[in-house]
């Protein structure tokens, strides 16, 4: 089992995280939701299928705001601002977001939150979602914890981007 679980504010993050807890009969495991770990924002792209964007904007461009890290798509609607959103007045609401500062926010969240649950020796499992995902990845492949033991093999992702109906939908999901 956990001692706690990370989550996004994304309902998806949290009913996944959710269901491992019920799965696993663990549901008093602490559930810390942060905003730090939500998906992207795409800006205007936003709820748009992949075919819609390119026929918008173009193909080359997406692929840019995809792979060039400092590329931002055009702005959209920020989110609703709530008391969840920890250090950010609803006038900072991201209107869109470039993969440099996804990272930015995503590496902070770990300074803050999962390193110091590390080396406090604690047991830890991460629901996120495709770019935190894969940047949580790349943070555990560069960082150790106390006695050099490597983060990849202690904190267990799970990517809410397909969310399941029970338990058994995500054995195979957990990413180590």
């Amino acid at each position: 089992t956990f001692d706690m679980v990370f989550t996004s504010l994304l309902k998806r993050s949290i009913k996944t995280a959710m269901c491992v807890l019920e799965g696993m009969d663990a549901m008093h495991v602490p559930m810390i939701k942060d905003w730090r770990i939500n998906a992207r924002h795409w800006g205007s792209l936003q709820g748009m299928t992949a075919r819609e964007a390119a026929d918008a904007f173009g193909a080359e461009q997406i692929k840019s705001y995809r792979k060039i890290p400092t590329e931002r798509p055009p702005p959209g609607r920020a989110p609703p601002w709530n008391e969840e959103y920890v250090g950010l007045s609803a006038s900072e609401m991201p209107t869109s977001e470039s993969l440099a500062e996804v990272t930015d926010r995503v590496k902070a969240f770990w300074d803050q939150n999962v390193q110091p649950a590390l080396e406090a020796d604690m047991r830890v499992l991460i629901v996120a979602h495709g770019d935190t995902v894969r940047i949580l990845q790349k943070i555990m492949r560069t960082h150790n914890v106390d006695g050099g033991i490597p983060a990849r093999g202690r904190t267990p992702l799970l990517p809410a981007d397909h969310p399941a109906k029970n338990f058994n939908e995500l054995r195979g999901f957990v990413q180590p």
